[in-house]
């Protein structure tokens, strides 16, 4: 709780060293890994199914909120197209209830009729589902998501978004990329690091702090599903001049 509210309540305020993210998070990652107690052997990629990729994303809501839409769309596409089995998880894990005292805090949006579900229909996809029920970081709930992986033994885990522990500790057993709902790249401790542009210079500093070496980058082109297109209309309608420059806000 208190780690998403210094990420982003607290972003701009001037901090110790302890506080800097890159300290905080693989410290509360090594704490959750004592806690949850789970060891798994490597699993080494001939012995993985091929045909099989977990994703997992720290917030799902509706297809109007951007990385929901971008999340579904890769399931998407990794189905249609590839041929692979998706599973998708939703842990939920950025804080949605107020867990201590907190003056302030930020919460995130949750929505709790996807508990509910098994399956999520998506442009014609039916795509294997399931949601955090309890607020993570849930020991028990974080025990049976990595069961469940190391049961599957899939190509690899998908994981979007970042700072997320339960596909971090799936990393310990099977590769883990994970790609950020941005184009920097993410607070995580993963095996893959997504970047969707190229490298920049100035990327070395957060690759020292988080311990990324090269190698460990994939560089990409960033994509999206665009909106569905509803209705068209004409400069004329709108009443703008035809050699007018239009900004949309």
């Amino acid at each position: 709780f208190f780690y998403w509210q210094l990420i982003t309540r607290h972003s701009t305020v001037p901090a110790s060293p302890a506080l800097d993210p890159a300290s905080v998070y693989p410290s509360l990652l090594e704490s959750y890994r004592k806690a949850v107690r789970f060891r798994a052997a490597w699993i080494e990629p001939g012995d993985r199914d091929a045909d099989s990729i977990v994703v997992i994303t720290n917030q799902l809501l509706g297809p109007a909120h951007a990385p929901t839409a971008d999340c579904l769309d890769y399931c998407r596409v990794l189905q249609q197209r590839l041929k692979k089995k998706v599973l998708l998880i939703n842990t939920a894990d950025m804080p949605w209830t107020l867990e201590l005292p907190y003056y302030n805090p930020l919460l995130f949006n949750y929505l709790k009729e996807y508990s509910d579900v098994g399956q999520l229909n998506f442009k014609g996809e039916s795509i294997d589902f399931y949601q955090c029920r309890k607020p993570m970081p849930n020991i028990e709930e974080t025990r049976a998501i990595l069961g469940t992986v190391l049961k599957r033994k899939p190509a690899f885990v998908l994981s979007l978004g970042h700072s997320n522990v339960t596909p971090d500790l799936c990393s310990e057993f099977v590769t883990v990329a994970t790609m950020p709902f941005g184009t920097n790249l993410p607070f995580t401790k993963s095996n893959l690091f997504i970047l969707p542009r190229k490298r920049r210079p100035e990327d070395l500093i957060m690759m020292e702090r988080w311990q990324i070496a090269p190698e460990q980058i994939i560089e990409t082109e960033y994509t999206f599903r665009l909106p569905e297109w509803t209705v068209s209309l004409t400069r004329a309608e709108l009443g703008l001049p035809p050699d007018a420059f239009v900004i949309a806000i």
